[in-house]
């Protein structure tokens, strides 16, 4: 686990999340998104978007009322229609 919150916190560019709901116990993920866009703060390799998939109105509306707790652009898409396995 720790490698992969060293990771979140050294995204670049553009993250994209599928099946993840940023729900009340994921507070250390939203902190490691966090300080991936705020590294350098003017670097261009630091996270700039986030992609948040949801399935339903209820997912978008949780997302919309917790999106002004990330650091970057948070997109919202609709996860029913990304192919993501093919």
């Amino acid at each position: 686990l720790t490698h992969c919150y060293e990771n979140f916190c050294e995204a670049e560019g553009s993250l994209v999340t599928f099946g993840f709901n940023f729900g009340p116990y994921d507070d250390h993920i939203i902190a490691a998104i966090n300080k991936a866009a705020k590294h350098g703060r003017k670097a261009p390799d630091k996270l700039r978007s986030l992609y948040i998939g949801v399935y339903s109105n209820k997912d978008k509306k949780h997302i919309e009322e917790i999106k002004d707790k990330f650091k970057c652009k948070v997109h919202i898409y609709d996860a029913k229609t990304a192919r993501v396995w093919g």
